[in-house]
């Protein structure tokens, strides 16, 4: 038994690794040729193309894993049926169910090494990769922002800025509603708002403050103005599309956590990438583990048809995460059908296609 999990688990590892090497350089070459023009313009030298090529490698290979292991997982078990292989295994004694079960316990241990390498090595490598194609390009990275609407419903105040500056950390043309039991108690505008590092608090200049007693309006007027009440770090303020995906895991959860409770959009757009961040390593689990329920009861060109199986299973599942991605992030469906409906569909889909295989069979 024991030779015959070495040999199910060493032919898909064998295929799986050659496809996603295959995968992985042709992502490269696809990516030097959309940077073509920007390589060119720069006058990039050849070591530093190879150098961000390297530290992309992490990235690229997370993205083809899943289907190149679909793909070895296919062609393993396509090629039992079409040479006959099958009938063998069944003759000794040996269910479809027992065969499944090396690849399923590779399917985990592969999942698990993925998910730690991406928090371990990949997010790093990325980081890196960023910081060297802002430096051959010419770009500089920034996290400025337009349109900064927060409700603080701990002290009770609703915050409009007009934009965030990140190099100076400071908000421009800046309104705050304060609020209380749901009634309005005062409103306070301001030119600008820089942030205090050794009070934690916000300074803001040329301030007009509107305050609301007894029908009453009384307004007062500050060159310089600051209140303990409004201490929101700077980094809530940034535009951080993308980022969470390499924040570290503590600092991306935190940050989720006041999003929840400041930016209701922000939150939805940052907690779809986090949850990408989190689970893509197991997307080599679930296909692997949908290629293994697939029929592969064909009476002629198994292989050929197995293939155009696994793309398009592929495909509904990558379509599939695309569009709740989308309904997700305007609001349209909760997280959770970001991160089950895929799976759901596929297993439809399998199903669909098993029924076919079934009945041509």
């Amino acid at each position: 038994m024991k030779k015959i999990d070495r040999y199910i688990i060493s032919s898909i590892l064998k295929t799986g690794t050659t496809a996603l090497l295959l995968c992985t350089f042709m992502v490269i070459a696809v990516q030097l040729f959309l940077d073509m023009n920007n390589i060119i313009s720069s006058d990039a030298k050849m070591f530093d193309i190879i150098l961000l090529s390297v530290y992309g490698l992490p990235e690229y290979t997370m993205m083809v894993a899943s289907i190149s292991f679909l793909f070895a997982t296919t062609y393993f078990l396509s090629q039992l049926v079409a040479n006959n292989e099958m009938i063998i295994f069944y003759n000794t004694g040996l269910s479809y169910r027992r065969i499944l079960r090396p690849i399923i316990l590779l399917a985990i241990c592969l999942s698990l090494l993925f998910s730690f390498l991406s928090e371990n090595l990949f997010i790093s490598m990325t980081k890196l990769k960023d910081m060297k194609r802002d430096e051959i390009f010419g770009r500089s990275s920034t996290h400025d922002n337009r349109n900064v609407n927060f409700l603080d419903t701990e002290e009770e105040y609703l915050l409009h800025a007009a934009s965030y500056r990140e190099k100076n950390q400071t908000l421009n043309n800046i309104t705050i509603i304060n609020y209380r039991d749901g009634n309005i108690v005062s409103r306070l505008e301001a030119n600008r708002a820089t942030f205090d590092e050794d009070k934690r608090v916000w300074d803001f200049s040329r301030v007009i403050i509107f305050n609301f007693v007894d029908d009453k309006i009384k307004i007062e007027e500050f060159s310089h103005y600051s209140d303990e009440r409004y201490h929101l770090e700077p980094r809530l303020f940034k535009n951080l599309s993308g980022s969470i995906k390499s924040m570290p895991l503590e600092d991306a959860r935190n940050y989720l956590y006041r999003m929840q409770k400041l930016d209701s959009r922000a939150y939805r757009e940052n907690v779809v990438d986090l949850i990408d961040r989190l689970f893509s390593p197991f997307s080599v689990l679930i296909l692997m583990l949908i290629s293994c329920s697939m029929s592969y009861r064909f009476k002629k060109n198994v292989f050929l048809f197995s293939i155009i199986q696994s793309l398009c299973t592929a495909v509904v599942y990558y379509v599939a995460q695309m569009v709740l991605a989308i309904t997700t992030k305007q609001g349209y469906s909760p997280e959770y059908i970001y991160l089950i409906g895929p799976i759901i569909l596929i297993v439809a889909f399998v199903v669909f296609i098993r029924l076919i295989g079934f009945r041509n069979g």
